[in-house]
């Protein structure tokens, strides 16, 4: 009676253990298919730098699917390929440093910044797509040489902060600035600037050490740009187009006695430099002048009467 009893419990364990099997299997086949749908849908991008060279791989072609092919650029068909031959963008010239596959690539050669998109192959007979290719372009937009940096204060003091603000570039990635003075690191000479990501480069107390060309750098993997200004001694103490409104009352007035002593100064030096001429010219004038001494002659001294 016990085994009899036992034998419909092992079968009925036997039959959940399949169930359970066969639920995994199937799970497990669900996704990976899911994630093959998922990789298909993913989109490969590439982020390369302006004036660079790059190949598209056409996956249809490429499978051994295919033997002819288009490229669409956003939806814009652009060039045509075949299973043994490649496309260059139009407009591009190419110089193979390297030599690639004639299996179906698209090569953008000279990169600029509006070949950034959505690149894709579709196949020519049954219009099967590949996984897109989104291109994005790294670049520093190019700023000019002179007029772009400011200064504040505009009226430059001795011993006093100044700050030089460089308004950045349009760039991707963001580019890192760095300042230079006369073609070296400008911390040579300030240790205790502070430079910071807007383009602003703060200097606690201007010396004439500080003098010279000023650059500031934006940089990037994609590219460069520069731009410069000269600081040397006449900006010191001099208004510039536009007034300053940030100046206050009392720097107003500091600058206004400054004024007022150094031209006290050479008023004292041009008198002292008169007076001194004067007396120059009266030596002169009061030199004794040398007297002559009648002497009588031989015949008068020897006949005296």
């Amino acid at each position: 009676f016990y085994r009899v009893s036992m034998l419909p419990q092992k079968r009925s364990s036997a039959i959940c253990h399949r169930l359970c099997t066969t639920f995994i299997l199937l799970l497990g086949i669900a996704n990976a298919e899911g994630e093959q749908e998922r990789k298909k849908e993913q989109k490969l991008e590439q982020f390369v730098p302006v004036g660079s060279t790059t190949a598209l791989m056409c996956e249809p072609i490429f499978s051994g699917d295919s033997h002819f092919a288009t490229w669409y650029k956003d939806g814009v068909a652009v060039a045509n390929v075949t299973s043994k031959s490649n496309a260059l963008l139009p407009n591009r010239l190419y110089k193979a440093e390297q030599s690639v596959p004639e299996v179906g690539f698209l090569i953008v050669s000279e990169i600029r910044r509006e070949d950034a998109g959505t690149y894709e192959c579709r196949d020519g007979a049954t219009g099967t797509k590949g996984a897109p290719s989104t291109l994005r372009i790294a670049f520093v937009a190019p700023l000019p040489i002179e007029g772009h940096i400011s200064l504040v204060p505009r009226r430059i003091s001795l011993g006093d902060p100044l700050r030089l603000h460089c308004p950045p570039p349009d760039s991707d990635p963001v580019a890192a600035v760095t300042w230079q003075l006369n073609g070296a690191p400008f911390s040579r000479f300030a240790p205790d600037s502070t430079s910071h990501p807007n383009g602003t480069l703060h200097i606690p107390r201007f010396t004439l050490s500080h003098m010279g060309l000023y650059s500031c750098n934006f940089t990037n993997f994609g590219g460069r740009a520069t731009s410069r200004i000269f600081i040397d001694v006449k900006d010191l103490m001099i208004d510039r187009t536009l007034p300053d409104t940030s100046d206050s009352v009392s720097q107003r007035c500091t600058y206004f006695v400054r004024a007022c002593v150094l031209w006290f100064l050479i008023g004292c030096l041009a008198t002292s430099c008169l007076v001194l001429v004067y007396l120059l010219c009266a030596l002169c004038c009061l030199h004794p002048r040398r007297r002559r001494t009648l002497r009588p002659s031989f015949f008068a001294r020897s006949h005296p009467s």
